[in-house]
């Protein structure tokens, strides 16, 4: 079914920031590798592809949602127009992005620093890797002990949500904005610190690679009319900067685990649907959550400052809290000892919230906002909307990881986007923007043959 699907959007849209081929296209690749059944890897139960099927063809009716309502436009037009009249469209925010990013590398320098102090003393990546994995209130590591609860919060609310909007802006400004590489090496410095810091994190790589593939195929799409040279110029930049992330990507792999390169890429896509298998009996027998787990990227703010204050009381919050942390514990996932954590899927969270319906209900809504995006960046190219559309498609990249719905940081970069852009006033009254379209309607009539219209004549 995914094969299918898959082949059917590759040659209908040929474009990749279609949100279904990153859909479709990663759970083919997850299953395809779980039949293999390679290096002692656990078997999967017949639930868990039960649920994954129901999850696929809920998506699917989300998409076809999307398509019978795609002529409904819920957002401004990319030629847009203020209270006087006057023409805009959207620009950067480049001031506000600019003291975002400097704001950011200084905080991850300091991380760096401690990281690299540990790291030349003899420290392996994997071990400050694991730091990450804990919480700040455990406060058992040289990162998160030194931070103060005032500097925590704001990482959480600020630094880490912009590191997660940081690709997707850089990719857009590289192919549509000013090209002024500011941007670019902002984000390859923030990206090297991350790197560092975060005990050899691949994530931000990665997420870098798909945002310029993405963005690159956005640039094609609304400009297939422009020069072969402009087009082929932003390639061989574009395959520039993806070889020096695979390289990267390599040599990180190398540094955190003894195991070979193909066996580590096999489980790093296959070890989700074992550790579903083994959470199932667990999460099958504990209350649900009704949509908090789920959107807990969200939920978690007011109940942070709410349980500062020590004024809440909510066992729902509670048991949402509680399962996403289990989420984090490692689990034995082949016949080896191979232990993995968080690679849950979607479907751990939905589960949770409400069983079979919450997997039906949330996946609808998912495929239909994802190809409700897709249709508005299709029908404007408009910067805000091919950013929500890359932030969507990283998220469906990412459905083998997790929902990403349930991190701060990618919920809040979703929010943030009336901040990083502004609205560029285009000066022309809207009666002449209206007497330009008649114009260029009129000019088209001109030159199109009669017998391109339909019978009776034009209409």
């Amino acid at each position: 079914m995914t094969i299918s699907l898959l082949f059917y959007h590759i040659l209908t849209s040929r474009n990749m920031f279609n949100p279904n081929i990153f859909m479709y296209g990663v759970w083919t690749v997850v299953i395809g590798l779980n039949c293999l059944h390679l290096f002692g890897i656990r078997g999967v139960s017949n639930e868990v592809y039960t649920m994954i099927i129901v999850g696929l063809v809920s998506y699917f009716m989300g998409g076809l949602l999307a398509v019978g309502l795609k002529n409904y436009r819920f957002v401004n037009r990319q030629n847009s127009f203020n209270k006087r009249g006057h023409a805009y469209s959207f620009s950067f925010n480049y001031r506000f992005i600019y003291i975002l990013a400097y704001t950011t590398i200084g905080f991850l320098l300091i991380d760096t620093i401690i990281a690299t102090q540990y790291l030349l003393n003899g420290l392996s990546f994997t071990q400050v890797r694991m730091w990450l994995t804990q919480t700040y209130e455990s406060n058992s590591n040289p990162i998160f002990s030194r931070r103060g609860y005032a500097e925590q919060v704001f990482r959480v609310f600020v630094v880490a949500p912009f590191q997660m909007a940081l690709s997707p802006l850089c990719a857009i400004e590289f192919f549509f904005g000013n090209r002024n590489r500011k941007l670019l090496w902002l984000t390859i410095i923030i990206q090297g610190f991350s790197l560092i810091s975060g005990g050899g994190a691949r994530f931000g790589i990665i997420i870098l690679g798909i945002s310029f593939l993405t963005a690159y195929s956005m640039y094609k799409a609304k400009n297939h009319n422009a020069d072969r040279y402009s087009i082929n110029s932003k390639k061989r930049k574009m395959r520039i900067l993806i070889a020096v992330g695979v390289i990267l990507v390599l040599i990180i792999t190398t540094k955190r685990t003894s195991a070979k390169i193909m066996e580590e890429a096999y489980f790093y896509f296959a070890l989700c649907l074992p550790l579903l298998s083994l959470w199932l009996p667990v999460i099958k027998t504990v209350p649900h959550t009704y949509g908090m787990v789920s959107l807990f990227g969200v939920t978690r703010i007011p109940f942070l400052f709410l349980e500062k204050l020590g004024i809440y009381n909510s066992t729902l919050y509670s048991n949402a809290y509680d399962y996403v942390l289990q989420a984090n514990s490692f689990r034995n996932i082949s016949s080896g000892t191979r232990v993995a954590n968080s690679f849950v899927t979607p479907y751990y969270y939905l589960y949770l919230d409400g069983g079979y319906t919450g997997i039906i209900i949330g996946m609808i809504l998912i495929g239909y906002a994802v190809n409700r995006c897709y249709y508005n960046v299709k029908n404007g190219f408009d910067m805000r909307t091919m950013y929500i559309m890359l932030l969507a498609d990283i998220g469906l990249f990412y459905t083998f990881i997790r929902l990403e719905l349930t991190v701060t940081n990618y919920f809040l970069a979703l929010l943030a986007m009336p901040l990083l852009f502004v609205k560029t006033d285009r000066g022309g009254r809207w009666i002449v923007y209206q007497i330009d379209r008649i114009l260029e309607f009129e000019n088209k009539m001109a030159v199109t043959p009669y017998a391109d219209y339909p019978a009776g004549g034009a209409v």
